[in-house]
């Protein structure tokens, strides 16, 4: 029922164009050609209106459906492009901690590794505050930090 909705949007909004351009004209026309007077004046200003609003609406709703389409079409291509790196991007368990990790996961593991096993901290020698890995500020009192 779904599928495809902003080809059926965009459908949607041909047929509401058509039957409202129709309708208008047609009860324009009545108006028009029973009456006298101003009647024959809104009749010919409803001639006019009502179809101008009725392409003005489908305009509007044939937009939707085309933002929809293009918001399914970048959906489609970025769950591929996951996809493709998922599956290409598995690790060796020979390098890995958990066996079949994906990259990211590898390189978070990676990462915590190395900064507990590489870690070092200093201390600034103005305020006593223990300073992050490569600092040459440090963070609380802004003195420069010798190494």
């Amino acid at each position: 029922m779904f599928d495809n909705i902003g080809q059926k949007i965009k459908g949607l909004s041909n047929a509401i164009f058509s039957i409202l351009a129709v309708l208008g004209a047609a009860c324009s026309l009545i108006v028009m050609l029973t009456s006298e007077g101003i009647m024959v004046l809104i009749g010919l200003l409803m001639f006019v209106i009502i179809p101008a609003l009725a392409w003005v609406l489908s305009l509007l709703l044939y937009g939707f459906g085309e933002l929809i389409e293009a918001q399914c079409v970048a959906t489609e291509i970025l769950l591929d492009i996951r996809d493709s790196i998922n599956e290409k991007s598995t690790v060796s368990s020979a390098d890995s901690i958990n066996e079949k990790s994906t990259v990211s996961d590898y390189l978070v593991n990676k990462n915590e590794l190395y900064e507990y096993e590489n870690s070092r901290s200093s201390v600034c020698q103005n305020c006593n505050t223990e300073q992050p890995d490569h600092r040459t500020t440090c963070w609380k009192c802004g003195a420069n930090i010798v190494e």
